[in-house]
């Protein structure tokens, strides 16, 4: 497979061995990228500009030029993080809701719904790594050491509560224990925002 890349229309300089999928390959020009204080703003893969992984995995395989285009590191951060800060407001926003659902809908669909919630919550945490750059060592300690052993703790406890069907147990897991550590975690990174447009600025 061969493929012709240009990044911000100049053909890419450093080696690559193309991968197999879009995914890996991203992976492989968003460490290039990283090296330059930049990351990816846009990508065509033969003219059509793809939206987002599962479209560009299609498109992959036959391609034969890959135009992408880069923005500064600090304005991808920005962005990704106001996305989670706004994904951490409605996945609060689901827990509260559920306090009370629990308690009054039908065990199946509250089972669904707390496993699209479990994915959710799995998304924001797998987030984090990615802030390692912009957080001191002691934050990063205190992130691996105290808040998700404590998130981890949370989440036995409600799965323990859901195994045994105890309605009572899962309401108040999700209200007193799980809802103020994910508005600690929606503010942790409302704090890295800020400190992302203040570099940035």
């Amino acid at each position: 497979m061969s493929m012709k890349i240009l990044i911000d229309n100049d053909p890419l300089t450093e080696s690559l061995t193309l991968p197999r999928n879009f995914p890996e390959f991203c992976e492989q020009i968003m460490g290039i990228l990283l090296t330059r204080n930049r990351s990816i703003g846009s990508c065509e893969l033969d003219g059509t500009l793809v939206r987002n992984i599962e479209e560009a995995d299609e498109l992959f395989s036959t391609c034969k030029v890959c135009k992408i285009a880069s923005i500064p590191l600090a304005v991808a951060l920005e962005a990704t993080l106001a996305s989670k800060v706004a994904d951490g407001r409605r996945l609060e926003q689901e827990c509260s809701d559920m306090v009370t659902q629990v308690l009054l809908g039908e065990p199946q669909e509250i089972a669904a719904r707390w496993e699209r919630i479990c994915g959710e919550i799995k998304e924001q945490v797998g987030f984090l790594p990615r802030l390692t750059g912009l957080l001191t060592e002691a934050q990063v300690n205190n992130l691996v050491d105290r808040e998700l052993k404590e998130l981890g703790r949370v989440m036995h406890t409600l799965h323990a509560a859901f195994n045994h069907g105890d309605t009572l147990e899962i309401s108040d897991s999700i209200e007193l224990r799980l809802l103020p550590w994910l508005r600690k975690l929606r503010g942790f990174l409302e704090n890295c925002l800020q400190i992302v447009k203040t570099l940035h600025r």
